[in-house]
């Protein structure tokens, strides 16, 4: 039978990618190419130890620091938990935008604005903490034991799925075959090229629209309204176009970049861990049956 070709003529021809001659002139705009009236520039603290609860944090001297216009941490923060994967907004919402206890090296402390990146750097370097180191786990496996210490509130696990379907047992005892394997894969980045920027504007009749490379417009404007208790009606979240988004792109907007103008360098995105964590697969396969 002949596969007759469509109407349309895209299948078995050549299609230029959509925005290729933007890309390759250009004269694409990307969120990092913005720029807006007054605005500020806003980089994060991170945390450079797995696990601790913060004992102490002094923001005295950076908010002192000539051209530095806030310094959040905490303390003065929205106290209201999501969960930063948008499309999964309605399980688990376990996150702050600042949390009192840091759950792995890269986790948000505190926010500097300033009238530039380099005076908001500064800032980052006057912030003072003192942390309480708590137990803290590099093997999944050991992290789901009963007497695992509690990384979040209600324990480890966060959930368990069963997809099995017909009598899963009964197949594998009578297969001619079975294949057991377990796959490790450690912590992996997706890479993208684009620098990570969202920009913010807070008008004078209270309308916040927010600019960043998202693959979950929908879902971060949701976020953000939980977040800080806006009407719907009063958000507005625009992703321009994105330099390359594997899924790495879903959760950007509310996990880091809340800010006028926040910049992750290609060092930033990797030690905030933008990506995928360690993962460990048992692979039970399954062929044919015995026969009599």
């Amino acid at each position: 039978m002949s596969c007759e070709i469509p109407k349309n003529g895209m299948i078995g021809k050549s299609v230029p990618v959509r925005d290729a001659a933007m890309k390759v002139t250009g004269q694409m705009r990307y969120v990092a190419d913005m720029k807006l009236p007054g605005m500020l520039y806003a980089k994060i603290l991170f945390s450079p130890v797995p696990h601790a609860r913060i004992k102490s944090i002094d923001t005295t001297q950076a908010q002192a620091l000539e051209g530095v216009h806030a310094v959040v941490c905490y303390k003065d923060s929205p106290k209201n938990r999501y969960n930063g994967n948008g499309e999964d907004k309605d399980i688990n919402p376990s996150e702050l935008v600042f949390d009192q206890t840091v759950r792995f090296v890269g986790d948000k402390v505190a926010a500097v604005a300033a009238d530039t990146e380099e005076i908001a750097r500064k800032a980052l370097s006057l912030i003072s903490v003192e942390y309480e180191e708590l137990p803290f786990y590099l093997d999944p496996e050991e992290a789901m034991k009963e007497d695992a210490y509690p990384i979040h509130q209600g324990g480890n696990i966060i959930m368990e799925s069963n997809n099995s379907g017909g009598d899963v047992d009964g197949a594998i005892r009578d297969a001619d075959h079975v294949f057991r394997h377990r796959y490790e894969m450690p912590a992996v980045n997706h890479c993208s090229l684009e620098t990570h920027v969202s920009i913010a504007e807070y008008d004078a009749d209270g309308k916040l629209t927010v600019w960043t490379p998202t693959q979950d417009a929908f879902g971060q404007r949701i976020n953000l309204q939980r977040i800080f208790e806006l009407p719907m009606s009063k958000i507005r979240v625009i992703s321009p176009v994105m330099g390359g988004g594997f899924g790495g792109c879903t959760i950007n907007l509310v996990k880091d970049e809340l800010y006028d103008n926040f910049i992750a360098t290609a060092k930033e995105k990797f030690n905030a861990k933008y990506g995928h964590e360690p993962k460990v697969y048992e692979v039970v396969i399954s062929d044919g049956s015995r026969r009599l």
